[in-house]
C-alpha cells in the first residue's frame, strides 16, 4: 500500500495479507479508500529533522547518552 497522495513524501507500508484485507474491508465499508482509512487510524508525522548529522553536537548527545550520569560513565566504559 502506498501512500502519497497530496503528500510531499511516499510512505510505503508493508502488512501481513490478513491484515491488510482486514484494513481494506474497513475501508470499503466506510466508503474511504485505504491510504485515507490508515491515516484515521495512525497519525503520520514527519519528524522536524530528518537524521542526527543534521543536530548540532550538543543535541546528539542529548538525544543518544543515558540520562543517568552513573550511566553515562558505562556508556562510554
Amino acid at each position: 500500500m502506498t501512500m502519497n497522495e497530496n503528500h510531499p513524501e511516499k510512505i510505503t507500508l508493508e502488512l501481513p495479507a490478513d491484515l491488510y484485507y482486514a484494513l481494506r474491508n474497513e475501508a470499503m465499508r466506510q466508503s474511504i479508500d485505504l491510504p485515507g482509512f490508515v491515516r484515521q487510524k495512525i497519525d503520520l508525522k514527519p519528524s522536524e529533522v530528518r537524521c542526527l548529522s543534521q543536530l548540532p553536537l550538543s543535541e546528539i548527545l542529548a538525544r543518544t547518552l543515558p540520562a543517568q550520569s552513573e550511566d553515562r560513565l558505562n556508556f562510554f566504559g
